[in-house]
């Protein structure tokens, strides 16, 4: 009686196994198709998150959708960029200015604004580099470099205080 429940708890832990190795097998296929279609759209150009501040989605005349600047937020991602850019104002003060238009753009959310090259029709991968983005640009590279060297001079404390200042 001992060895017949042996051989049945020995089956059990085999078909387990058996299903435990299967489902890692399928794991490990999704993983590798959305990597693999991933890296299609980033080839192509095209962004497959959340649109970033400043463009929204709409469903272009293949029914597919894709990104289109949205144009009173885009102003407003200029203005982040143009106030910053000067080397007169810091975060907060930028955000003391925008948070009357939009209550929902918080300092960390412009931090991020500054720092996105998208804004700029490119984006940086970690695993592949630097590459175009078939979107329309809302700011230059010009001033998005410009406010990059003004970021590098800030502080490392919380209050983000211009250089300048």
């Amino acid at each position: 009686m001992k060895t017949n429940k042996n051989k049945i708890s020995a089956e059990n832990n085999l078909i387990k196994s058996i299903k435990l190795a299967m489902s890692n097998y399928y794991s490990h296929r999704i993983r590798e198709n959305v990597a693999r279609a991933l890296e299609s759209k980033r080839k192509k150009g095209e962004w497959f998150s959340f649109p970033p501040f400043g463009y929204k989605y709409i469903i272009g005349d293949d029914k597919k959708k894709t990104l289109a600047v949205e144009q009173k937020a885009s102003e407003t991602v200029k203005k982040i960029f143009s106030l910053y850019s000067s080397g007169s104002f810091s975060v907060q003060q930028i955000h003391q200015k925008i948070a009357l238009e939009h209550p929902e753009i918080s300092q960390s959310k412009i931090n991020n604004i500054l720092k996105n090259t998208f804004y700029t029709g490119l984006n940086t991968s970690r695993k592949d580099g630097a590459y175009q983005y078939k979107y329309p640009a809302i700011i230059t590279r010009s001033i998005f470099n410009q406010c990059q060297k003004i970021r590098q001079g800030l502080s490392t404390t919380d209050d983000l205080q211009c250089k300048a200042k």
